[in-house]
């Protein structure tokens, strides 16, 4: 009997054992199924948090504001985003730099530095704007919950990956010192102009989050890798950089191209949060330019009219003057004779084309042509001499107006492909050009020709004695040099002023 209660005492306890064993095992498998849902699930959140940040990252590029007057600067859509704002400085900069070269040449005037000044602060104000929209909670919200409501975590049951209301978005300034999506030709800068540049290939680019100064006011550009795309980075790198805790000191509202996100996945009973830092890249490139400018060249002509070389009348002449009688019935010293005198005026304007009226009177003309040329290269980077003569050779003249514009014609809506053109005042110019628009400097002498004898224009009277005397005209010329910021587009106008002496000789000088 005692046997037999051994033996089941023992066999109850084996089944107890077993059972025990059984629930246990159950429990590890079910702990550690738990452990892989937790995993695989804190996976897809930091998946899910990852793809929400990297598309915030794309997605900033499609937030954009108005341009204010930098019209020019602004995309296909007519706005400035994360993709141009640096287009936006490069602009304002280039103003300012015309500035600067005008003080350094002594011709700077009060209207030509308030240009600027306004250019520079509707600049600031296109970015400040555009820099708190781009850090509003409740847009970054819509572009992290654009993907992040449909990267849920399945294996804990959540729906998608959310924000709270508390939650923020920090911004960092990463890559200092990189290169921007602005480059610029560094020969083509007004005198004096220096601002800091990367070398990659063939082209110099503006460094990010680097401050320089012109016409006293400092200038900031965002970084953008030449060749990458919108990318994760180490939440350390991220932080590193944050805009609030390690700002640059002498910009104070920088655009940020990194942001912060953070989000949680709601399960049954459980709930797991990640964080991801994306840096912002619009893949696309521009150069420093004022896309709507243009320079103006402008002629004008004065006769003077001497007898004996004395001064007896000031006549403004053009290319249609022709014969213009100067002098009529002039009573020449002792009264028995009188003079009259007329000249063909204007023969040097009435030239086929642009370049043989400016070379119609001789002198050295190189350094104001590349006045021009250096202003067109604000325009077009790769604008040169060769292509300035070439437009003055093809350019013909109209004897009908006195001013011709240097500007520049594009086939892109986002102005970006410029050719430069030129066309007189009465031609078919672009609708934005405002050819009301002056330069805003002092005027400098450029150009001072050298006199030209034109000995078969002249004619003479005389009644009383001999009917005719030595008689000529003397033709010569200044040219003036009035700089423009390109604030109000104008970037310079050269004023061709040329002035004929009409000489008449009777030896007998007037009363």
């Amino acid at each position: 009997m005692r046997r037999r209660n051994n033996r089941r005492n023992r066999k109850g306890a084996s089944i107890f054992l077993i059972a025990g064993a059984a629930f246990l095992l159950a429990g590890l498998i079910y702990l550690g199924f738990q452990y892989a849902l937790l995993t695989g699930g804190s996976r897809e959140v930091r998946n899910g948090v990852d793809a929400a940040v990297l598309n915030l990252s794309k997605r900033i590029c499609d937030v954009k504001v108005n341009p204010s007057s930098y019209v020019d600067c602004a995309d296909t859509s007519g706005l400035v985003g994360v993709s141009n704002i640096n287009r936006v400085w490069g602009k304002a900069y280039l103003i300012s730099a015309n500035v600067d070269e005008m003080t350094m040449e002594g011709i700077s005037t009060g209207e030509a530095v308030g240009a600027a000044a306004s250019a520079y602060d509707d600049a600031q104000a296109v970015n400040d704007e555009l820099r708190a929209s781009i850090t509003n909670k409740h847009t970054l919200d819509v572009l992290f919950k654009h993907l992040g409501d449909k990267r849920g975590a399945p294996l804990l049951g959540a729906q998608g990956i959310k924000t709270s209301a508390e939650a923020m978005y920090p911004n960092a300034l990463v890559d200092r010192g990189a290169e921007s999506n602005l480059s610029f030709n560094p020969g083509g800068l007004p005198r004096g102009a220096n601002p800091p540049k990367l070398c990659f290939g063939e082209k110099n680019y503006l460094p990010g989050y680097q401050t320089f100064t012109a016409n006293n006011r400092k200038f900031c550009f965002t970084p953008f890798r030449i060749g990458e795309t919108p990318h994760l980075i180490a939440d350390s790198n991220f932080s590193q950089n944050r805009s609030d805790s390690h700002p640059l000191g002498d910009f104070a509202t920088p655009i940020p191209n990194a942001f912060q996100g953070t989000g949680t996945a709601f399960g049954s009973g459980t709930a797991l949060a990640a964080a991801a830092s994306a840096v912002v890249n619009p893949m696309q490139q521009y150069q420093m330019t004022i896309p709507h400018a243009f320079i103006r060249i402008t002629f004008s002509a004065l006769s003077k009219w001497t007898i004996d070389d004395k001064l007896i009348k000031t006549i403004p002449y053009t290319a249609n003057s022709g014969k213009v009688t100067g002098i009529k019935d002039y009573k020449l010293k002792g009264g028995q004779r009188s003079l009259t005198g007329w000249a063909n005026l204007g023969t040097e304007l009435r030239k086929p084309t642009l370049m043989s009226v400016l070379t119609a009177v001789p002198g050295d003309k190189e350094a104001a042509l590349q006045r021009l040329v250096q202003r067109g290269q604000e325009i077009d980077p790769s604008f040169s001499m060769g292509q300035l003569q070439n437009l003055l050779n093809k350019q013909k003249t109209d004897p009908t107006v006195n001013s011709y514009y240097l500007f520049p014609r594009y086939s892109s809506p986002d102005r970006t492909d410029p050719t430069l053109d030129m066309g007189s005042a009465a031609d078919d110019l672009p609708g934005w050009l405002a050819k009301q628009a002056t330069a805003e400097g002092a005027f400098k002498e450029v150009v001072k020709e050298a006199v030209y004898r034109d000995d078969e224009n002249t004619f003479v009277y005389i009644i009383g004695g001999n009917p005719d005397c030595p008689k000529w005209l003397e033709i010569t010329g200044t040219w003036n040099w009035r700089p423009g910021t390109g604030a109000t587009q104008c970037l310079g106008t050269l004023y061709v002023n040329r002035l004929t002496t009409v000489k008449f000789k009777p030896g007998t000088e007037g009363p």
